[in-house]
């Protein structure tokens, strides 16, 4: 929870999840939220990209407001197998392709309520495919600008109420929750009127 994962590279025979590899568990599933991810990639002794550079599961997932962008290949990979990755109030922007299946179809991931760059899902369970408008990616600052389309977007959930977001923030300002794992803060300031 509310943990940044930035920088990594997996490099060998392997190359599965750059950032974070989900490994089949028979207790659970894995579960991020609040997470952002960015610039991991796979690689051999080749040079050839493995799958899963941000991250990549092989297992049941869930990914809640996180936001996972700019890594080198693919932003969420998933393994073959009957295993479900869900993601939900999330931004997948700016990987090689967003989010990568290997039985085709989408059919192992679900996605809701979430800014999809590649445009998987694009108008169905609330999914969106718009630039996001980060603050400053050169800077790593991966915050919703005040034009961002993804403020007030997601879906809330139960365990919102007394959450914070990855900067500590509040998780919920406003009727309905932002997408990714930063919840926009407008700055507060004093406006005057003169007439």
């Amino acid at each position: 929870f509310n943990s940044i994962v930035a920088g990594n590279r997996c490099y060998g025979s392997s190359r599965y999840g750059g950032g974070v590899y989900g490994y089949y568990s028979y207790y659970g599933y894995s579960l991020l939220r609040n997470c952002l991810v960015f610039g991991n990639s796979t690689t051999n002794a080749a040079g050839a990209g493995g799958t899963g550079d941000g991250l990549q599961f092989y297992g049941s997932a869930m990914l809640e407001n996180c936001t996972v962008a700019n890594n080198t290949g693919q932003g969420i990979g998933r393994q073959t197998g009957g295993f479900m990755v869900t993601v939900t109030n999330s931004i997948v922007w700016g990987n090689g392709d967003d989010i990568y299946d290997p039985q085709g179809g989408g059919s192992n991931i679900k996605l809701g309520w979430s800014d999809i760059g590649n445009g998987d899902n694009n108008g169905t369970n609330g999914c969106i495919s718009n630039n996001p408008f980060f603050m400053n990616t050169n800077a790593a600052d991966y915050r919703l600008s005040a034009n961002s389309p993804c403020i007030d977007k997601g879906t809330n959930q139960a365990w919102m109420a007394a959450a914070a977001d990855l900067d500590g923030n509040k998780r919920l300002v406003g009727i309905r929750v932002d997408m990714g794992a930063y919840e926009y803060a407008p700055k507060i300031g004093m406006m005057v009127t003169i007439h």
